[in-house]
């Protein structure tokens, strides 16, 4: 059964983006730290390419994620 989509689920939907998009924030910092550290630490490419990837993979969950809550809290403006 599928959930009613309300106004306060919409703002849930939006404080849980905003917390998503800071991990996701964190994670690219980690990223280009560790890419700086290619080179003066073995294994760090390596560790870095993981951390971006995981990155990418986040983001593009998070895009999909914001347009079907963007729809549904369209469709309940009744726009």
């Amino acid at each position: 059964m599928r959930k009613e989509i309300t106004w306060w689920t919409c703002r849930e939907r939006a404080i849980l983006i905003e917390n998503t998009l800071n991990d996701l924030n964190r994670s690219i910092n980690a990223c280009l730290i560790d890419s700086r550290l290619i080179g003066v630490v073995k294994g760090a490419k390596e560790m870095a390419l993981r951390k971006c990837e995981s990155a990418l993979r986040d983001l593009e969950w998070l895009k999909e994620k914001i347009k079907e809550y963007k729809r549904q809290c369209v469709e309940l403006k009744g726009g």
